[in-house]
């Protein structure tokens, strides 16, 4: 069913395969990259805070007209498989504790491809899309090596998560969450994460440097920084720029994004020194909108993480190579106003790898690999930002539920059934919702999403409207969890039976085999 093709040029000349760090910054709020260009200078007041990634964004190409996924899971999977959410059952919610679900098992991942096409893949930090069962973990989606964590949040101290949010654990649904490989890693209490991450990182780059240096290393570096909970050494909030920042919660976000920068530093310092001599290509980017709650700032957009207005799902990321044959020095510091999706990351690393991907199921994203060298192609001019069946409230279903969309078309974009929501400028205090709505904007000339113009151009939000009912219609159900879920509740039971697996083993584990579940 599925198969991988190499380019020859590559495949004869090994050598020639770039290494490739793909970077996710985790909750990284429009505002929050201060590496991100504006027209009269840096505009965030974390701007000092990235000097390494500054420098790599200015000697790069810079996505300016970049959207994720609203929230984490569905931003993963559509990176991991190149297509939407909608395909996957991963666009209604994210990946908690106790509940079996994740990334399709029939879908093939980034993983998978570049395993076949040669490469060693290294992981470290968040995976989010599935551990209920073994087949589910990263060692079994392509990974060689993997450390971090499986679920969506843990704390940067103990490395411990509970079923709910950030900050939550509660005597008895809380549990450790640091795994290497498939092995339980508990000896690093006290340790702050992001430290310990970039250990790992050394250890994993020095390993292949040793025992596999024929080989091309893909390395997914999903980054615990910047997401919640809110806490840092404390010596990091003395630093510039954070000392100078009178908002607690940014204060601490600011060092958060301090240490994300040393991080990213720490990788460049040691691809640098043990393959020196090698084409490297790396790739930053955020995961969903800045959470206002936990510092972040998606200023001037509007909206929030978890939210389909542009503070939710507008981004930012960039793509260095040290090669002027990957990256032409005449593109370097330039801003690519080309629509780029994340499912677009998949399709344009796989150009990188020289593999031509045939694997029964048709990609959503595609390779802007020849337009970031040229400048002269438009890979894509629409996309679907998402549709939730289950966006909650009352609704038209028969669940009581409503379906929230979004649509990107050139110029346009349309949202059905949205949660209203407005701008935050101050980290810590979220607005609540004022209801629902429907609205067009033309994003290109009004990106903070002022100008509500769903009345004025009816044959706009028809066409748009058409292509979302035809996108609803080949969606998989939300929770695709099997005989877990019914059809038309969309969320994914919650099975207690992963409390005694737990407890047992002292962590977060699997606690299905794969006879127990469909298809997950």
């Amino acid at each position: 069913m599925w198969k991988f093709i190499a380019a020859t040029s590559l495949v004869e000349a090994a050598a020639k395969q770039p290494h490739i760090v793909f970077t996710l910054v985790d909750d990284l709020g429009f505002n929050d990259a201060g590496w991100r260009p504006a027209p009269d200078g840096p505009s965030s007041d974390l701007a000092g805070a990235w000097p390494v990634t500054e420098k790599y964004a200015k000697e790069g190409v810079t996505m300016n007209n970049y959207y994720t996924q609203p929230i984490c899971t569905p931003t993963r999977g559509a990176f991991m498989s190149g297509r939407y959410p909608i395909r996957l059952g991963l666009q209604h919610a994210v990946i908690n504790p106790g509940v079996p679900y994740g990334l399709p098992l029939d879908e093939v991942t980034l993983a998978d491809k570049l395993s076949a096409a040669g490469y060693r893949n290294l992981g470290v930090g968040k995976w989010h899309l599935g551990a209920h069962t073994q087949s589910s973990l990263p060692m079994s989606r392509g990974f060689d090596e993997w450390y971090g964590y499986w679920y969506g949040w843990s704390d940067y101290w103990t490395h411990s998560s509970g079923i709910g949010g950030p900050g939550d654990c509660q005597v008895g649904t809380c549990f450790l969450d640091l795994h290497e490989n498939s092995e339980l890693d508990a000896t690093q209490n006290g340790t702050y994460a992001t430290f310990r991450f970039s250990e790992k990182l050394d250890q994993m780059l020095q390993t292949h440097k040793d025992a596999h240096d024929d080989k091309p290393f893909f390395l997914y570096y999903a980054m615990q920084n910047v997401h919640g909970p809110l806490e840092s050494p404390s010596e990091w909030l003395s630093k510039e720029p954070c000392n100078s920042i009178s908002n607690s919660a940014r204060q601490i976000f600011c060092a958060q994004a301090l240490m994300a920068d040393e991080a990213f530093g720490n990788v460049t310092r040691s691809v640098q020194s043990l393959f020196p001599n090698d084409d490297v290509v790396y790739i930053v980017s955020g995961d969903n909108g800045g959470n206002p709650h936990d510092g972040g700032n998606n200023m001037p957009l509007r909206g929030k993480k978890a939210s389909l207005w542009e503070g939710g799902v507008r981004n930012n990321a960039f793509i260095w190579s040290n090669s002027n044959e990957i990256l032409p020095a005449g593109r370097r510091g330039s801003l690519y106003t080309n629509l780029m999706h994340v499912t677009d990351w998949h399709a344009t690393i796989l150009d990188l790898a020289g593999v031509s991907d045939d694997n029964g199921y048709a990609l959503d994203g595609v390779s802007h690999l020849d337009a970031i060298q040229r400048g002269s192609t438009v890979p894509r001019t629409e996309m679907l930002i998402n549709i939730d069946p289950h966006s909650g409230g009352a609704g038209p279903d028969a669940a009581g539920n409503v379906v929230e969309s979004a649509y990107r078309m050139g110029d346009w974009k349309l949202l059905l059934d949205v949660a209203d929501d407005s701008y935050h400028p101050l980290p810590g205090s979220l607005s609540s919702s004022k209801g629902r709505l429907n609205a067009l904007y033309n994003i290109t000339a009004d990106p903070t999403e002022i100008t509500n113009l769903y009345d004025s151009f009816p044959d706009v939000v028809k066409e748009m409207s058409k292509k979302l009912s035809q996108l609803t219609q080949e969606q998989l159900y939300p929770c695709n969890c099997g005989n877990y879920c019914t059809h038309g509740v969309a969320e994914c039971p919650y099975d207690s039976s992963c409390i005694s697996a737990a407890q047992a083993s002292g962590s977060w584990t699997p606690w299905l085999s794969g006879a127990n579940v469909l298809n997950v």
